[in-house]
């Protein structure tokens, strides 16, 4: 199994999916899933912005590209995600509207990831649950932890919140191998 593994696109969502077909078009090697490991900079609605990416926006429209390019169908987009056909999986960051991401997770309650995007190709980890990908050789097995941690107990949607630390504390005492 091979795994592309990218951190704080900050809204540059489309990115790691033309890095992935550049690196597959360049080595011949099929890549079968990519892990963004945290601030991916999900804001659909753009009153919701943070101040940091508020600030960075103004210098670079990148940083909206999940709004700009996966709120709604492009139909250009739509093709090239078909035919790369790999999904994204991710973690929370600080930098994403995470009023937004709660309200997605609760309608997929009953799944460990949930899909964020019109192409239902960005997906994200519930914090503390084991997830599984699979490819028709191998299996990777790993737990997600998203947000921000905090020793202060502050409540914020950007910190764990007390649901998640209960998974975690939970998944903790059920597995040995941490």
């Amino acid at each position: 199994m091979r795994i592309a593994i990218f951190s704080d696109i900050h809204g540059k969502i489309l990115l790691p999916f033309k890095l992935v077909d550049l690196y597959q078009k360049e080595t011949g090697n099929k890549i079968d899933f990519i892990l963004q490991c945290g601030d991916m900079g999900a804001y659909p609605n753009i009153e919701n912005l943070d101040k940091a990416t508020i600030k960075h926006a103004q210098y670079d429209r990148d940083e909206l590209g999940f709004h700009d390019d996966f709120t709604k169908t492009n139909q250009e987009i739509q093709s090239f995600l078909d035919e790369l056909n790999i999904d994204m999986i991710c973690v929370r960051g600080n930098h994403e509207d995470h009023d937004f991401l709660d309200n997605l997770e609760k309608e997929s309650s009953d799944k460990s990831i949930f899909p964020i995007d019109v192409y239902e190709r960005v997906f994200v980890c519930r914090s503390g649950l084991e997830q599984k990908l699979e490819t028709e050789e191998e299996v990777l097995n790993f737990v997600g932890i998203g947000r921000i941690g905090d020793r202060k107990g502050r409540t914020e949607n950007r910190f764990i919140q007390d649901y998640e630390r209960k998974e975690i504390k939970k998944l903790l005492k059920t597995k040995n191998t941490f």
